[in-house]
C-alpha cells in the first residue's frame, strides 16, 4: 500500500499474485505530490489472480506527479489491464499454488525478462 507523498517510487519487475489488491493506496487517502516534482513508475511486473492489480486512484494525481504504467502483464485480475503496451494471457507459472513463479519453457514475463536471470546479471 502507498501512502501520500510518493517521491521518485518505481515497482519494477515483480509478480503480484492472489492478493486482494496488488499496489494500492492506503484507505482514506489521496496520492499528492506537493513540494516537488515526483515520479511513480510501474513496469515490467506480473499481476496474476488478483482483486485489483492498480488502484484506480493512482491514476487521478494531483499536483506536480507522473505516473508511469508501462509493460506490465496481466493475467485473471478483476479489473482491466492498465497502462501502455500490457499484454495478457497466462503468465505460465510452474506451480503458483506451491508458490513455484519459474516460468515455462516458452512463458514470457514482460520485457522478455526472467527474473531468476536478471538477479544472477545483478550479483555477477
Amino acid at each position: 500500500m502507498l501512502g501520500s507523498p510518493q517521491a521518485n517510487l518505481r515497482i519494477e519487475d515483480n509478480i503480484f499474485y492472489n492478493a486482494k489488491n496488488a499496489i494500492s493506496v492506503l484507505p482514506n487517502r489521496e496520492v499528492k505530490f506537493d513540494a516537488k516534482p515526483s515520479t511513480i513508475t510501474i513496469r515490467g511486473n506480473t499481476f496474476a489472480n488478483n482483486g485489483t492489480a492498480i488502484d484506480p486512484l493512482l491514476r487521478r494525481l494531483a499536483g506536480n506527479g507522473l505516473i508511469s504504467i508501462d509493460a506490465n502483464q496481466f493475467h485473471n485480475n478483476e479489473d482491466s489491464p492498465a497502462g501502455t503496451n500490457a499484454t495478457t494471457g497466462d503468465p505460465g507459472f510452474m506451480n503458483p499454488a506451491g508458490l513455484d513463479f519459474r516460468r515455462k519453457d516458452g512463458a514470457d514475463a514482460p520485457g522478455g525478462a526472467q527474473w531468476w536471470l536478471l538477479l544472477k546479471q545483478r550479483v555477477n
